[in-house]
């Protein structure tokens, strides 16, 4: 079975996204929206949904010629943009293994809504 990686190192993601570590490690102090996940030892493990993050970065900064500022403006108003303005909680059911167990969750979650609603 050909699976995608689920995680990936510093220098693994920085291989696939062509981005120096240290850069990486910059950026994740500048744009809050470039958090990997880290291990119990410190260990960065970045996921594929970090990917269009960094390119848009990559994109603001190389390319456009954008300063830090104007960067950090740029993905913060994208990324307020693409978030669901009456705060609901959208889950992406591909995974088959996981569909049950999310739906399970889902229901449970929009029960106590409807108890707090009242």
């Amino acid at each position: 079975m050909n699976e995608e990686k689920q995680y990936y190192t510093i220098k693994e993601f920085s291989l696939k996204v062509g981005v120096e570590e240290y850069v990486l490690r910059y950026w994740e102090t500048v744009f809050p929206q470039l958090k990997p996940l880290k291990t119990a030892k410190g260990h960065r493990r970045y996921t594929d949904e970090h990917i269009p993050i960094v390119n848009k970065i990559k994109e603001l900064m190389w390319e456009k010629k954008y300063t830090i500022e104007g960067a950090k403006k740029a993905l913060k108003e994208q990324f307020s943009k693409n978030r669901s303005k009456d705060n609901t909680l959208h889950i992406d059911f591909t995974l088959a293994d996981n569909k049950k167990i999310l739906s399970e969750i889902k229901t449970t979650l929009e029960e106590i809504l409807k108890i707090l609603e009242e």
